[in-house]
């Protein structure tokens, strides 16, 4: 089930918290991207899809499953079903009657939504990577700090150049830019609010990004961790999610590869095996130094749930190899906008396949008619 208010809900600890009313239409309306990700046999909790987006990515290869209501998914977990949700909160499995699963929660597994891990895990890859002569493009001097301290906050701020996290929320949520001297004293009235209400922020330095890329690996209940893919894509400075890339790799396969070994290495250093099962997606960028050299961060941010990346690698596979292409999530005014929007671009962009059925140019859309929010995309010949 696609539940991205994950992070609020743990942030929230409660079994009765439920999100806005804006986000949860924002859940249905993306409810339909879990089919990228579905396998035989699995059931999606969420309204069917429009029958045109249904045929469309059938004739792609993608398999359907069933969607069913809420209130359907608690029978068939209580027939044994297993519920496997974007996210894992004490509200989300309460709701669904596990309630023995909701008690799990406590406070180690809230650590993991929080930003803390990310500094502890980028901590451990630089250790990793020092000494290590082919690995000198992984930026190991300057790395996130938590701080917990008013007066440490307020020296790291008043330095400039620097970004600051809330230690909860994610996708570029909580997040203050400090690039010009107007940012200072507003960034560290926010922090000291930070500080005061949930024990620390997070600083970073400021980067120019030359690209973004995520890191999907999976934790298995026999203590495995494999290696899934990487993912491309697009945000903005605060990290805020903009589009999914296809075809536009930023990692040689090369560096894809070691990149994935040292995650694996340094969360097995973590001991995470024994404390944590299910996807993890670590966010990382490129971008020049001050002297204008190329250097890969391993590690900006830690997403323990599944991330768009995953969805985006299943997508990958209905296009054309070689094409470019982007995808993005876009609210729209009502849900006539979005279906006089899709109209309109499948007109100035029409679909072109190739002689394998796959996506070679134009318009196309992965999310259901009826909302006012759609995921929609481009390949442009």
């Amino acid at each position: 089930m696609y539940n991205p208010t994950c992070e609020m809900a743990v942030q929230n600890n409660s079994v009765s918290y439920q999100p806005p009313l804006r986000l949860q239409e924002f859940e249905r309306a993306m409810s339909s991207l879990m089919m990228f990700i579905s396998q035989e046999g699995d059931c999606v909790v969420g309204e069917a899809p429009d029958d045109e987006l249904l045929l469309f990515w059938k004739e792609r290869g993608v398999y359907l499953p069933q969607f069913v209501s809420k209130n359907d998914a608690i029978s068939l977990i209580k027939d044994g079903a297993i519920l496997i949700p974007w996210g894992g909160s004490r509200q989300l499995y309460y709701s669904y009657g596990l309630k023995q699963k909701s008690e799990q929660y406590t406070d180690l597994m809230r650590c993991f939504f929080s930003r803390e891990l990310s500094v502890v895990l980028e901590d451990t890859v630089c250790r990793l990577c020092q000494g290590r002569n082919n690995l000198k493009q992984y930026d190991i001097e300057e790395k996130s700090e938590l701080v917990t301290e008013r007066d440490i906050m307020e020296r790291r701020v008043r330095k400039g150049s620097c970004v600051v996290k809330s230690l909860w929320s994610s996708s570029g949520r909580g997040v203050q830019l400090v690039r010009e001297q107007c940012h200072i004293e507003p960034a560290i009235v926010w922090a000291r609010g930070k500080i005061r209400h949930d024990g620390g922020v997070v600083c970073e330095p400021f980067y120019k990004r030359l690209g973004e890329f995520t890191t999907l690996i999976e934790i298995y209940e026999d203590g495995r961790i494999e290696y899934l893919g990487t993912n491309y894509f697009e945000a903005d400075e605060a990290g805020r999610f903009g589009k999914e890339l296809i075809g536009q790799n930023i990692l040689t396969r090369e560096e894809e590869q070691e990149v994935a070994q040292i995650l694996i290495e340094a969360m097995s250093r973590l001991n995470w095996v024994e404390k944590y099962i299910g996807k993890i997606g670590v966010d990382g960028m490129v971008y020049n130094d001050k002297q204008g050299e190329r250097k890969v961060r391993i590690c900006t941010e830690v997403n323990m749930r599944h991330t768009m990346g995953n969805i985006n690698l299943s997508v990958v596979r209905c296009f054309s190899p070689k094409v470019k292409a982007t995808w993005q999530i876009e609210q729209f005014d009502n849900a006539m906008s979005w279906a006089r929007f899709c109209k309109e671009m499948d007109s100035r962009f029409p679909l072109v396949l190739d002689d394998k059925n796959r996506i070679e140019c134009g318009f196309f859309r992965l999310s259901s008619l009826g909302y006012n929010y759609g995921a929609w995309g481009i390949v442009q010949g």
